[in-house]
């Protein structure tokens, strides 16, 4: 609003200018000043207008990275660090979506894990689902994608992947 009315009280000063040249008279001293105090006042203006655009800038820029890291967390398994259900169903939509030499899917779980949770504690669990998705990671390769797709179930999505390829992903 400041910046509008220091706008609007400059374009006054210099129309009052202007009108005096049209009528062919010389500005008084009076008239002259008030145009450079005013254009001393819009410089100010405009460089309090500059800064708050410069901050306004900065903020959108962290917001936007915020949000990109967000999306990123989103798609994550926080867990196992794997891409989760999310990420892996997206993934499947894209291979669906190109056309490829035919794609290749390995669904695995960890046999009896319930038992494992109930004998040896939910910490312990999370390490043994820790220490399967490192090692599942390990063995994919891109383009293919591992992921946790449900509580000890994983998946890997293996576009363009031959059945002997597949096969030894999967041993």
């Amino acid at each position: 609003q400041a910046a509008g009315a220091q706008t609007d009280r400059f374009g006054d000063s210099l129309s009052r200018l202007s009108s005096s040249f049209e009528q062919g008279t010389m500005p008084d001293a009076g008239a002259m000043q008030e145009v450079l105090a005013h254009t001393h006042d819009m410089r100010g203006a405009v460089s309090q207008l500059k800064d708050r655009l410069d901050t306004n800038q900065r903020e959108i820029e962290r917001l936007r990275a915020e949000v990109e890291r967000a999306r990123a967390e989103a798609l994550i398994d926080a867990l196992t660090g794997l891409p989760n259900r999310r990420a892996f169903d997206q993934q499947v939509a894209k291979a669906m979506a190109t056309p490829t030499s035919g794609a290749c899917l390995l669904v695995t779980d960890i046999d009896h894990f319930k038992k494992v949770n109930d004998t040896y504690g939910h910490l312990f669990g999370d390490n043994v689902l820790r220490v399967v998705a490192r090692a599942l990671g390990d063995c994919v390769i891109k383009p293919y994608v591992a992921a946790r797709v449900g509580g000890e179930e994983f998946a890997v999505l293996m576009p363009g992947a031959a059945l002997a390829g597949a096969q030894q992903v999967a041993e």
